[in-house]
């Protein structure tokens, strides 16, 4: 038989609270989780033992809608301490939810062709500056680095 709770960490699989100090950096963002302010804690298993990974909540929201709501349905801030006043209701957060996945689809898809808006940029093939209002054409160059691989974008002339 299990207990909910054990000596060696916790076991509650969601915690939403003010953060206690300033040391946590959110996992979505990798920004600092200022102190007081709302987050939400995911509980992994790492080679440590058990923790949480904390998520600033609006961050959590847009990328991990479903989890956010499992926590909202536990009412993971049950016995916190440090929680503020007033959480955010779960519609605030489904239309921050919403806005991120609006901008996901607006995003262009390499390769793609545009107007060059600025008249700055340089083809990276012949290195000739891109004219104010001209087509030019968005590649991407796969760059491999700590096991990740990553496509940017270069611009260049389209050939005539």
């Amino acid at each position: 038989m299990t207990d909910d709770t054990t000596e060696s960490g916790p076991t509650a699989p969601y915690l939403i609270e003010g953060a206690r100090s300033s040391r946590a950096k959110c996992k979505t963002c990798r920004k600092p989780i200022l102190k007081d302010t709302l987050r939400l804690g995911i509980l992994v298993e790492g080679p440590f033992g058990t923790g949480y990974m904390w998520h600033h909540l609006p961050c959590a929201a847009r990328n991990q809608f479903p989890k956010v709501e499992e926590a909202y349905a536990q009412e993971a801030w049950g016995d916190v301490a440090s929680l503020p006043d007033e959480l955010p209701s779960l519609e605030d957060l489904n239309h921050l939810r919403e806005a991120a996945e609006t901008k996901k689809k607006a995003r262009k898809v390499l390769p793609y062709a545009e107007h060059d808006p600025s008249g700055r940029a340089k083809c990276k093939h012949s290195g000739e500056p891109i004219p104010k209002g001209s087509l030019r054409v968005a590649l991407g160059q796969e760059v491999e680095f700590g096991g990740q691989t990553r496509v940017s974008p270069f611009l260049v002339l389209p050939s005539q």
